[in-house]
Parts: structure tokens; C-alpha cells; sequence
């Protein structure tokens, strides 16, 4: 397992480099310390959860995707109908030629309606994320100014770590990797406070 011993390695190099200093006399970097600094966590998605204006503009963007819904919904019925007309009843050739034709422009049609749809349903709800995550922003600052914290991590914890028997090196340490905080008192999350004060501003239009 490469990486495992690449990490040991610094591990000892490290230490080994700290015993050469002490063993020199090198005291250059025991000098003042600096002040304790205050540190909070935060989950984004239990915050996100927890927001009113959120369920508010979920709730629009439902009605906007059944909106957008009718016109596909429309041009699939006439495409059932054309389907049946060309099952069930006796067409000379050029009719037949004709309703198929349609179908065809129809299928085309539909098709273009759905993507164009999903996409703008897709810019809708990043846009959605993008502007709830500028706020929160602004919000855990004006927090952590008030309550003296000077540092607000993303709890990444819930990352969860494969335990499969098939899961592989590479699997298991990409998401090792990907987490930053190993254990955090939840004495220190602010998500709550965050959640209260954001629904606060939104409840008086702000």
C-alpha cells in the first residue's frame, strides 16, 4: 500500500527532524505562542434542510417543472393519437405517409421540449443553491464576529468510509482523504444557530 507508507514515512521524517533540532539546541521555534483561537463546525446539508426559504422555493420550483410539463404532455397525446389513427383505421398511402411524418416531427419536438426543460430546471436549482450559500456566508460571518469564533469549518463527517469487502485501496483512501474533520464536540456546531438566524432574517424580508 504506497500511500500508507508514503504517510509513515513523513510521519518519521518529521519526527526524526524535530529530535535533530532538540539534539542541536535549536530553540528558534519555541518562542511566544500564539493566542487559542475558537473554532466552530457546520453541516451544510442539516443547514440547508433546516431553511424556510428553501422549502419556499422548492415548492416553486415544483410548479415551474409541472408547468413545464404540459407541453410535452400535450405533444405526447397528439403522438398517441397519430400512433392510433395509423394502427386502427385505413389510410391510402399518402395519408399514412403524412401522419408519420408528423409523429416524427412531434417525437422531435418532444424531445427538444424535455431537455430544454431540464435544463432550465437545472440553472433554476443552482441558482437556488448558489444565492442560499452566498447568505449563509454572510450570515455565519455576522455569527462568528458576535460570538468571538474565529474559524467555521464544513463538517464533512458524515463522508462515509467504505467498509465493503470488495472496496478497494483506492476507494477506502479517496474518502479518507475527502473528510477533513476527524471527530469535533458538537458543543462547538453553530449549524443551528445559523438555521435560527437565517429563518429570522427571512421571516422579516431581509
Amino acid at each position: 500500500m504506497r500511500r500508507s507508507a508514503t504517510w509513515i514515512a513523513a510521519a518519521v521524517l518529521g519526527f526524526g527532524g524535530a529530535l535533530a533540532l532538540n539534539a542541536t539546541g535549536d530553540n528558534s521555534l519555541t518562542g511566544e505562542r500564539a493566542a487559542p483561537s475558537s473554532v466552530a463546525t457546520l453541516d451544510l446539508e442539516v443547514l440547508f434542510n433546516g431553511l424556510d426559504e428553501l422549502k419556499d422555493l422548492s415548492n416553486a420550483l415544483q410548479a415551474k417543472i409541472q408547468e413545464l410539463k404540459q407541453d410535452p404532455a400535450r405533444i405526447k397525446d397528439e403522438m398517441t393519437s397519430i400512433s392510433q389513427r395509423l394502427d386502427t383505421q385505413v389510410l391510402s398511402p399518402e395519408e399514412s405517409l403524412g401522419l408519420r411524418a408528423e409523429f416524427h416531427v412531434l417525437n422531435a419536438e418532444h424531445k427538444a421540449k424535455l431537455e430544454a426543460a431540464a435544463l432550465l430546471v437545472q440553472i433554476e436549482d443552482g441558482r437556488i443553491n448558489r444565492d442560499l450559500y452566498k447568505k449563509a456566508l454572510v450570515t455565519i460571518e455576522a455569527i462568528a464576529a458576535r460570538d468571538g469564533i474565529d474559524l467555521v469549518l464544513l463538517d464533512d463527517r458524515a463522508i462515509p468510509i467504505p467498509d465493503s469487502p470488495t472496496s478497494t485501496t483506492r476507494e477506502v483512501q479517496a474518502n479518507i482523504l475527502a473528510r477533513q474533520i476527524l471527530f469535533a464536540n458538537e458543543s462547538i456546531d453553530v449549524t443551528q444557530a445559523v438555521i435560527d438566524q437565517m429563518n429570522l432574517d427571512y421571516g422579516l424580508g431581509r
